[in-house]
């Protein structure tokens, strides 16, 4: 099969129309994703998530609640009690962390725009995203290697810390930095990072133009060391003096864009060749492509502790064991399955990589800086929380329509997914 070909295949998935009109909602679709990734990850802590009973409680069953919703709204429902593995690739970790930290970071930002600082002037918001170089011949691996020098470079040295750096030029209190990646079948793996610039002065034009060059000299000169370049005026600027609750709402949400919980939203598949090549994809927004497609819960794959998934090449897959190097399973997968292997692979690059990073509390408050920083951050009511918090389970929500042994979950749930879709939509 060609190229062409190919990307026409992987094209021909339902659009954004129908997937409505299936009445297949983002709760719906992000339980089907998990379900995949029971079967499919090549990480055992994702595997395991939502689908065993949380041994740590004290009657180790799952408890079905009714959340409390608006009158008039559809009754809503989640399951309590289960395993928690908090990655960001795991789709109900991420939309968990990410839902919350986006109410957080909007309650910061909304602090930092309507408070002065301790000379009585406003302060202001500058948001860069700077990118790198890539083609489709670049691994994930070696891109992020380079990356990861690149994002410690804006904040290393002199030139940052330094008593004419720009932390102190420019009146920097603090950063938050995202990073996201996203794949295109034409140019590869692009990885790029969001970054909030927190001054603790007004923002003038001058000011976002000359720290905006400042940041991508040092970012560029990372990247050569590597071979790889960034061009200037790809560095995207957006000065945030002050904006209305829809603004801040937007931020909060889009500095968490990776999280599967607006899917349903960004996943209109393009129809023709030239559109499918230029479309970006991120990581919850292939696994739905998968998860739309009926055959796509056959496929399945043994993974024990000790093993590794390795692909040899673009639909040929190896589980091999880490201290011997057999090979314990080995499958062939074509069509819109292949989909895996970008998946797989980043979710490998991105294993402990801190996609969201802040700038550390200040222990002490020597500095007008400091002292705004740490303001900040308890604005945001633990905006510097760790995902290991953000993810506690809150067994207190909503209440308990039922519960469910250990027995009952495995046999009539997780072996039947189905049914979990069905329960939640009180179908049971």
């Amino acid at each position: 099969m060609t190229e062409e070909a190919e990307y026409k295949k992987a094209a021909s998935l339902p659009d954004k129309e129908l997937l409505l009109q299936q009445h297949v909602n983002t709760a719906t679709l992000i339980w089907r994703c998990q379900f995949l990734m029971w079967r499919m990850s090549s990480q055992m802590t994702i595997r395991r998530c939502k689908k065993f009973v949380n041994l740590k409680q004290e009657d180790r069953l799952v408890a079905l609640r009714r959340l409390a919703t608006p009158k008039g709204k559809r009754e809503k429902r989640q399951f309590t009690g289960l395993c928690l593995c908090g990655s960001p690739q795991c789709p109900r970790c991420a939309q968990i962390i990410a839902m919350k930290r986006a109410v957080k970071l909007e309650k910061g930002l909304n602090y930092w725009l309507n408070s002065t600082n301790e000379n009585g002037q406003n302060r202001g918001i500058l948001f860069i995203t700077l990118t790198m170089s890539h083609s489709r011949k670049d691994s994930l691996e070696k891109l992020l290697a380079a990356f990861r020098k690149a994002r410690t470079a804006l904040t290393n040295g002199s030139s940052y810390r330094g008593r004419s750096g720009d932390r102190l030029r420019y009146q920097i209190a603090g950063m938050l930095g995202v990073v996201e990646v996203t794949y295109s079948y034409q140019f590869g793996y692009h990885p790029h990072l969001h970054l909030l610039v927190m001054l603790d002065q007004p923002l003038t034009a001058e000011i976002a133009v000359n720290l905006t060059a400042r940041f991508h000299k040092r970012w560029e000169r990372a990247l050569s060391k590597d071979g790889f370049q960034s061009i200037q005026r790809h560095t995207d600027v957006k000065p945030i003096r002050n904006f209305d609750e829809g603004s801040k709402e937007y931020i909060a949400q889009y500095l968490n864009k990776t999280a599967p919980w607006r899917i349903i939203e960004n996943i209109n598949s393009p129809h023709d060749y030239n559109s499918i090549k230029k479309r970006n994809w991120t990581f919850f927004e292939l696994l739905a492509l998968l998860s739309i497609e009926d055959d796509a819960l056959k496929h399945w794959f043994p993974l024990h502790n000790g093993e590794t998934v390795h692909w040899d090449s673009s639909n040929h897959m190896e589980i091999t064991n880490d201290r011997t190097g057999e090979i314990t399973y080995d499958a062939t997968v074509n069509g819109t399955a292949s989909i895996w292997r970008i998946i797989h692979e980043m979710e490998s690059g991105l294993k402990g990589f801190q996609p969201y990073r802040l700038s550390k509390r200040r222990p002490i408050e020597d500095t007008p800086l400091d002292r705004a920083w740490n303001a900040f951050l308890n604005a945001g009511n633990g905006l510097d929380a760790d995902e290991k918090h953000l993810i506690q389970d809150t067994q207190s929500n909503g209440d308990i329509i039922r519960y469910f042994t250990q027995s009952e979950w495995l046999t009539e749930y997780v072996n039947h997914p189905e049914q979990i879709i069905k329960t939640l939509k009180g179908r049971f």
